[in-house]
């Protein structure tokens, strides 16, 4: 921070988050998955860890908001599931501010197959 309380950006700093996602789509009915061009994904953020991240850190996290104040979503594609080590890039968010506390959304997914 600067003199004046401001984040500079030599204090941002970018890291991924651990977490899982679901992902939305449907299945073509023929030709494979990796046809699925269209769909939607809820980001679920391991808050346990977050917490262990900050454990004995210079945060000034008051503990209402373990996540970082922002986030971007970034999409990989891989050629194997269990293998992440040749990866493409095939979507990405904005970084938008990180709701925190009780502004956290509750999801209910209902419904069948």
């Amino acid at each position: 921070m600067d003199a004046s309380g401001e984040v500079t950006e030599s204090d941002v700093v970018e890291r991924p988050v651990a977490g899982y996602a679901f992902l939305f789509a449907e299945v073509p009915e023929t030709g494979p998955v990796c046809d699925i061009s269209d769909g939607i994904f809820l980001f679920v953020p391991n808050l346990e860890r977050e917490a262990e991240l900050q454990e004995g850190s210079a945060s000034q996290c008051s503990g209402v908001n373990l996540l970082p104040s922002q986030i971007q979503a970034v999409l990989y594609r891989t050629d194997t599931s269990h293998d992440a080590s040749v990866k493409r890039k095939t979507a990405e968010t904005m970084w938008i501010y990180t709701p925190g506390g009780t502004d956290l959304p509750a999801i209910v997914l209902e419904g069948g197959a």
